[in-house]
């Protein structure tokens, strides 16, 4: 494992072709454009740890990516569980779709699913270092044959949001830095005490666009209206949704502004 100093990773898209598209890392009407060198994504364990709730049918189907779509830049993740309470985001934007599937991981890893860069993403968007790691440290490694930087440590799962379970809750510590111009566009989550979630990213591989919500949770597409700088340093709370749509935050700036 390498120690690499520097003042900030800066996400990659391989990827700026983009005007976009982060996982799950997509589109809702408005334009983000990244102009990092990795690509920033969220970071929870794979869907198999956590039971699903029943799917409604989908009323916005989505065709979802392949090995294939060359033209979709996607960034792609490993989980290594190390303890009940603790797991590692491993983040890597330099292999291929095809590379990513065909990693065969040991009983204590786990794949995320390939993100796409969103739609009404951040401007800007960098790591300033890896959890417990030393000022301006993004720790590298090399697994199953392919590089990867330490983004993130996910040390809760399965937090209670809604009685529904149709969301569900992590809490994950790093340190992330996100800017929004004014004029740039966003995809809000709104939770029913006004706590604010932003978009992060998309899952490639989803059927559906559009997530289906519980009572009182409302998403906004929201034009930012004074420069605005998020920072999620330390815990931070990663919510997914049943389309595995995920939701960073929260926002304070934002909080109450949307409430209905």
């Amino acid at each position: 494992m390498h120690r690499q100093p520097t003042r900030s990773i800066h996400l990659v898209d391989r990827l700026v072709k983009l005007a976009v598209a982060l996982l799950y890392i997509l589109v809702m009407g408005c334009q983000g454009q990244e102009e990092s060198t990795v690509q920033p994504t969220d970071s929870e364990p794979a869907d198999e740890v956590v039971d699903e709730p029943v799917e409604e049918p989908c009323q916005d189907p989505h065709e979802p990516a392949s090995a294939d779509d060359n033209e979709v830049p996607l960034g792609f993740e490993i989980i290594e569980v190390q303890s009940e309470d603790a797991s590692l985001a491993w983040v890597s934007p330099f292999i291929t779709f095809s590379e990513f599937e065909s990693i065969e991981l040991p009983d204590n890893w786990l794949k995320n699913q390939p993100r796409e860069s969103p739609v009404c993403g951040a401007d800007r968007s960098s790591f300033l270092k890896s959890p417990d790691a030393e000022e301006d440290e993004i720790v590298f490694g090399e697994h199953f044959g392919f590089r990867w930087f330490h983004a993130a440590t996910v040390k809760e799962q399965n937090v209670p949001l809604d009685e529904a379970g149709l969301l569900r809750g992590f809490v994950v510590k790093k340190f992330h830095e996100l800017n929004y111009d004014v004029g740039s566009c966003m995809i809000l989550l709104v939770a029913p005490d006004g706590e604010v979630y932003f978009r992060m990213g998309r899952d490639a591989t989803r059927t559906c666009n559009t997530p289906t919500l519980p009572s009182g949770w409302q998403l906004v597409d929201y034009t930012v209206e004074e420069p605005l700088t998020i920072q999620l340093f330390g815990d931070s709370t990663v919510i997914r949704t049943d389309n595995q749509d995920s939701f960073q935050g929260p926002v304070p700036q934002l909080k109450g502004r949307f409430s209905e």
